[in-house]
């Protein structure tokens, strides 16, 4: 249909536009190709290339996918539909995920083999991967499938051999509720997955996986309106980027880490309001380049540092990078968003609203130096969730105990012997009582968060 763009077996370019701009942005958005979607830019070392995992049109509309060598658009697959949000280098080509796109020669359930010019089909995914991860040289995928070749896969598997293996038990996860996964670590010897999920047990967004089961990590943020998109390992500490409500400071925290035993916010925080957090705004991915830590999503200051949806992170200070060009004025302000972004071996790829001299959208841009920024915060000061002490009478208790703190309470869980999660609740106040009725005689632990801090009580129950 279009020979000169491309055949199986041998790559054509689609030439880039090299337009480059003051502030260090340099677009490369195909010369006269409209993008319908993009879903993700993820490189690939095997090809040397970062695949678009997005909708490029032809002139008439049908759509193809591509990948960016650093100087054109090569692509690899002449016929696509669909959403590919997850991508990974394997043996000698990329695996890509989703949920029934069409690829090249044929519908793809879930997964799909790129090498070489060809695509296959290799294995059956009943529904959407989310990601692709190597995590100790072992091939993980997460999303919301539950049958892998018509065998159980609940959300989280992993490749032993030419086969899936399904990573968490039935009946961990919430019924009636849709639990989402979108990324999973390996950190200081554990294993960790977050997305948007509540276990049975009451664990929420965030959790250590241990034997096909999903663990309260003590301290992790709590509420239902949690999410975490995204996790990164960045100065041997576990970032978590997404959105924390009531977290630490208050308000809501874009960005989490994690030392191994307690949790910090960062201040000043990523925002949609000058100089405080806010209700708004979301990290959605996160990357380290050269040591440093670059967030990306919905937000649009950085303390009082306009950023406008991407931020670099030097472990002390936030800094912009020229974002302020692809800002849309409006009133209120518009919330420019990074629709996607990643990397080209070493430098940031981005997808955000922009618009040539003429009108016309300029969707793809690579940022050319690194080391240039434009504005900083102040050095950063860390809260971190230190322990802090409570009252807990009477103890022992029978049917009632009262917890009293100098700080407002914004969260309890009460753990049985086994470490299950028996009661649980948001108080935001100084002072309340547990209803102890129906639990089992034995011995309980109470853990509290305050605005200041976690601490944890042993209390008997008679």
């Amino acid at each position: 249909m279009y020979p000169t763009l491309f055949t199986l077996s041998v790559f054509i370019a689609v030439t880039a536009v090299a337009n480059s701009q003051d502030n260090n942005w340099l677009s490369i958005s195909p010369d006269g190709v409209p993008i319908a979607s993009t879903r993700d830019l993820i490189y690939s070392e095997n090809l040397d290339m970062t695949i678009h995992l997005g909708e490029f049109l032809y002139p008439d509309n049908s759509a193809y996918l591509a990948g960016f060598n650093g100087a054109d658009w090569i692509v690899i697959a002449d016929t696509f539909s669909g959403s590919l949000p997850a991508m990974v280098d394997f043996q000698e080509g990329i695996l890509v995920g989703g949920n029934n796109a069409y690829v090249a020669t044929g519908q793809m359930n879930g997964i799909a083999y790129y090498s070489g010019g060809n695509w296959a089909f290799p294995w059956n995914f009943n529904n959407d991967i989310q990601k692709l991860i190597w995590a100790n040289d072992t091939l993980y995928a997460i999303g919301g499938f539950t049958q892998i070749d018509g065998q159980p896969a609940n959300r989280l598997a992993r490749l032993e051999g030419n086969n899936w293996v399904g990573l968490i038990n039935e009946g961990v996860l919430q019924t009636g509720t849709s639990s989402l996964f979108f990324d999973f670590i390996f950190f200081e010897g554990k294993y960790y997955v977050c997305g948007e999920f509540e276990t049975i047990s009451g664990v929420k967004d965030f959790a250590e996986w241990v034997d096909n089961e999903l663990i309260f990590v003590p301290g992790a943020p709590d509420n239902p309106f949690n999410a975490f998109s995204d996790m990164i390992v960045f100065n041997e500490e576990l970032y978590l980027g997404g959105q924390a409500f009531d977290f630490d400071q208050g308000g809501r925290n874009l960005i989490v880490k994690y030392d191994g035993e307690t949790f910090s916010s960062l201040s000043p925080g990523l925002s949609n309001n000058m100089g405080s957090l806010s209700n708004s705004g979301f990290v959605k991915r996160l990357y380290e380049i050269n040591g440093y830590l670059y967030a990306a999503g919905f937000f649009r200051y950085a303390g009082n540092v306009p950023v406008y949806g991407l931020a670099r992170w030097d472990g002390s200070s936030w800094c912009s990078l020229f974002m302020d060009e692809f800002d849309q004025p409006s009133d209120p302000p518009y919330i420019n968003p990074v629709i996607a972004s990643g990397l080209f071996q070493n430098k940031l790829m981005l997808n955000t609203i922009a618009f040539d001299e003429d009108g016309n959208p300029d969707l793809l841009w690579l940022y050319d130096d690194g080391n240039l920024v434009q504005d900083c915060t102040e050095p950063l000061t860390i809260s971190e969730n230190t322990s802090i002490s409570f009252q807990l009478f009477p103890n022992p208790a029978q049917t009632r105990a009262a917890i009293q703190s100098s700080e407002r309470i914004i969260s309890f869980r009460l753990y049985n012997s086994l470490g299950v999660v028996v009661k649980s609740g948001r108080p935001f106040s100084e002072r309340f009582e547990m209803d102890l009725g129906g639990l089992a005689a034995g011995i309980y632990l109470v853990e509290v968060q305050t605005e200041k801090g976690v601490g944890v009580e042993k209390l008997v129950v008679e």
